[in-house]
């Protein structure tokens, strides 16, 4: 029986690409197992009347890829060319279940970006649309560090309306 290198031969560039590839993929289920025990009538419910509601989060989330993929992948055609553009393509999914298949086919598709990328594009550097320039290995870990971040104020929410359970 061969062991794991000899079957797998990875580079530092490819292990830190399946590294991000995995941890992108968990974080896109953990946000969505914990989306799914969330009573129906606190998904849209907003902390204080002021906060973003759990379903806006998720949206976003769901958007988010197209964004990031523009900049991976030369080929990729964006949904959304602006801001605007994805808050209106994003409002058009209004449940959790339309939310998480787009998250799940736009994460796929962003997944499947990081594992094409060129080990010799990950330091190409690009602006973002907020002024912040990135390097394509940066702009690679977004989504993750997106959707760990709405995960964490998701699992707040939770606090805020007793749920104390971590998923």
């Amino acid at each position: 029986m061969k062991g794991y290198s000899q079957c797998y031969p990875l580079s530092v560039d490819s292990l830190i690409n399946s590294n991000l590839i995995n941890s992108t993929l968990w974080a896109a289920e953990a946000l969505a197992n914990t989306v799914k025990r969330m009573p129906e009538e606190k998904i849209e419910w907003s902390p204080l009347d002021q906060g973003r509601t759990t379903l806006s989060q998720l949206q976003e989330c769901a958007i988010a890829p197209d964004l990031y993929l523009a900049y991976l992948d030369p080929n990729y055609k964006r949904k959304a060319n602006s801001y605007a553009e994805a808050a209106t393509l994003q409002s058009q999914w209004k449940t959790v279940e339309e939310c998480l298949t787009a998250l799940q086919e736009n994460t796929a598709q962003l997944v499947e970006a990081i594992r094409n990328l060129p080990p010799e594009r990950l330091s190409e550097v690009h602006t973002m649309p907020w002024g912040e320039q990135m390097t394509l290995q940066g702009i690679a870990g977004l989504h993750y560090w997106n959707m760990t971040y709405h995960l964490g104020q998701i699992n707040y929410i939770q606090t805020l309306y007793g749920d104390k359970a971590m998923y």
